[in-house]
């Protein structure tokens, strides 16, 4: 990582900064010149600018990139774009660069609306007692031999005694029946013999009786034939010639060792993605390249490589600091073309272990330990928070045959889950059919440590409560609006949340006492498709229920989000409102799954309305807050949910959450309730089991 002058200047050599601000770059002229110079904070700076103006802009060049720095510069008309914050963190030897705009308005001439904020984007800088690796000198390709030496130093390290955590393919006495016993062989391999060029053949395993350890390649690619080494495309070379510089014959990739447009081999094949990545030696993943044609390898400057060492002069301290961006992992890795990809997701957390061709330098992870070629002992602990929570789930996941795990593994496991979902839902797929096949490995990992029946994502034990989940926002994570299968791609029933495109947040699972909570009767109907098990496609799913029903209406009240409030249930005028949207404390949402109608303007009036049917979940009473002894408060969640064209049987369109709503409130609430089947179309009803229907 490179810094300029102007920073080191105005930022660096500045004594009397902590604490305060100061102006960024004043023109445009200054910040184009840093960026000749090749500051990395300038040029993260810019595409922050860039990346905003382009989901803002009216003109399709700038989002397809086709603007020079130049050009984005005078679309701004007020200097500086950022002010630079300085500040001390609680730990020692620690800083923060917080860069955030002063003016927020863009040229009305330019196609902008007026109101585009540039996000912050802050920069830690740490003193050398929190690097536990010396910056060795690097050459200018990631093909390099010193590349190599520290990857087969890495290598060497993770197969001794130092990294107690990654026990498999150690030549141990005390780990070889173990290892003979876990071990998985894909049923097709790429066999990898000789040199200039090399001879690959696509071998049957089980023929030919291999046993031994393979490379795994992740890559975005396309169906390819049987071709000859110089035809393949780069990615695949490359990571051919990695396989070879590690002291292997064998590696896997999808597209070649599972026959593409068969669906019988593929429904055979993809159950055991799980095992492919989680008994392979190492991953090799190709971090920077959109296509199988970008390969891995990439030049680089080697001086630039982060993180930078600066001398500052803070405080009337001088030192010497490490400076890189707050998001160093998701900036140099995460955010990449591959890791947006779905499938990529579970390759990720099943491999034990992982090397990352990035776009300038080399990461190693394994069970043990994270680093790059920068940091080559390991990552600071200063920027290793979410890759050192990557590597205990990596841990967890690998140790998953065994039967020992405890409570606390377990528990952990389910947070595990929450955050993958999550995590997951974030990124890109191409086939949404795939949406429960590109996580089927983890969930099949899961489901063997915690015994739990896994149904279409979610999971039965707790299925009542599993039903909560949440689009968040109503948004895809690159900010579309969340859309719902159709019917031509059917994934999932309208009840699980693979069934939306969206962001999901799953619930946590709650062991609480309930007043009320909807039953679910006998087992929910799952039916995979042909060939394959109740962690792949699916024909379709179903469940029969009991349980209360109210009809209320919502008002639109975040727009951006697509986010209803409850509008007073009572018809009297007078009535209280069952929720107040000034209020901080109680509150009832409807969050739809997708955007959904509203009511018919009323005498050219739009609405902004929702009348809908909510399915309780769940709800309690709890004492309220001690200025009000003896009240008591409601809290709870539902199913927004409306009929289909058969009797009896009804879809999800989103989920209602309320909470600490008042007694008062929730009698009039209670007068919404629907008390028989007359104009709702259910089963039946009965005053204490509530209504009988099927959710599909």
């Amino acid at each position: 990582m490179a810094t300029c002058d102007f920073c080191f200047t105005e930022i660096f050599r500045d004594s009397t900064i902590i604490g305060k601000s100061k102006p960024h770059h004043r023109n445009a002229n200054t910040w184009e010149t840093s960026i000749e110079e090749g500051c990395d904070i300038c040029a993260l700076l810019l595409q922050q600018v860039t990346e905003t103006l382009a989901q803002q802009s009216q003109e399709s060049t700038l989002v397809s990139g086709e603007v020079s720095t130049e050009g984005i510069l005078k679309c701004i008309p007020t200097w500086p774009v950022y002010e630079v914050t300085v500040e001390e963190l609680g730990a020692q030897g620690q800083v923060r660069l917080l860069f955030r705009p002063p003016n927020a308005g863009l040229a009305d001439d330019a196609g902008y609306s007026a109101t585009v904020e540039f996000p912050p984007q802050p920069f830690l800088a740490y003193t050398l007692k929190y690097e536990t690796s010396t910056a060795p000198k690097l050459q200018s390709t990631t093909n390099s031999e010193r590349t190599f030496a520290q990857i087969n130093e890495w290598i060497t390290d993770c197969s001794g005694p130092s990294h107690p955590y990654c026990g498999r393919w150690k030549a141990t006495a005390e780990r070889d029946q173990k290892v003979a016993e876990r071990v998985f062989v894909p049923t097709r391999l790429l066999h990898i013999s000789g040199e200039n060029p090399p001879t690959v053949r696509l071998i049957e395993t089980e023929p030919s009786g291999f046993n031994g350890a393979y490379t795994t390649l992740s890559n975005y690619n396309e169906m390819l034939g049987n071709i000859p080494f110089k035809a393949f495309p780069p990615s695949f070379q490359q990571a051919m010639l990695v396989t070879q510089r590690l002291g292997l014959e064998h590696l896997w990739i999808d597209s070649l060792c599972i026959i593409q447009r068969d669906d019988d081999d593929w429904a055979h094949e993809a159950p055991h993605m799980a095992e492919v990545y989680s008994n392979s030696f190492c991953n090799i993943a190709a971090v920077n390249a959109r296509g199988a044609g970008e390969g891995l390898f990439r030049r680089r400057r080697p001086i630039k490589l982060p993180p930078a060492t600066v001398q500052a002069s803070w405080g009337g301290k001088p030192g010497r600091y490490k400076v890189v961006r707050d998001d160093f992992w998701t900036g140099e890795l995460l955010a990449e073309p591959l890791y947006r990809r779905a499938w990529v997701f579970q390759e990720r957390m099943l491999a034990p272990r992982i090397l990352h061709f990035g776009k300038r330098q080399v990461f190693w992870q394994c069970m043990s330990l994270t680093a790059s070629e920068m940091s080559p002992q390991g990552l600071s602990q200063v920027v290793n928070e979410i890759p050192e929570e990557e590597r205990r789930w990596r841990g967890l996941l690998q140790r998953i045959p065994d039967d020992n795990l405890s409570d606390s593994d377990k528990a952990e496991l389910r947070r595990i889950w929450r955050i993958a979902v999550r995590s997951y839902t974030s990124c890109d797929l191409t086939k949404k059919t795939d949406k429960l096949m590109a996580i089927a490995g983890i969930a099949t990992q899961i489901s063997r440590a915690l015994g739990e029946k896994y149904v279409a994502g979610l999971w039965r034990s707790d299925l009542e409560n599993q039903l909560g989940w949440v689009v968040q926002g109503c948004q895809t994570a690159d900010g579309k609006r969340a859309m719902r299968q159709s019917l031509e791609a059917y994934r999932a029933p309208s009840w699980a949340w693979p069934s939306v495109d969206g962001v999901i947040e799953v619930p946590l699972q709650v062991r609480r006492h309930h007043h009320y909570r909807i039953r679910i009767l006998g087992e929910p109907q799952i039916v995979p498709r042909r060939g394959h098990n109740e962690f792949g496609q699916l024909l379709s799913g179903s469940l029969r229920a009991q349980g209360q029903i109210f009809s209320l209406s919502f008002s639109l009240f975040d727009t951006d989000r697509n986010e209803f409030i409850l509008q007073n249930p009572s018809q009297s005028e007078s009535a209280v409102p069952a929720v107040a949207p000034e209020s901080s404390e109680a509150w009832m949402y409807l969050y739809p799954d997708e955007k959904l109608p509203l009511q018919p303007s009323r005498e050219g009036v739009e609405l902004q309305t929702i009348q809908c049917l909510v399915l309780m979940l769940a709800y309690s009473f709890e004492n309220s807050a001690p200025a009000a002894p003896g009240a008591q408060t409601c809290s709870g969640q539902g199913l927004a949910i409306q009929r289909t064209e058969n009797h009896g049987v009804f879809s999800r369109i989103g989920l209602v959450k309320f909470r600490e709503v008042a007694q008062n409130q929730w009698r009039l609430i209670e007068e919404s309730r629907v008390n028989s089947t007359s104009g709702v179309g259910t089963e039946e009803y009965d005053d204490v089991s509530g209504h009988t229907l099927i959710l599909v």
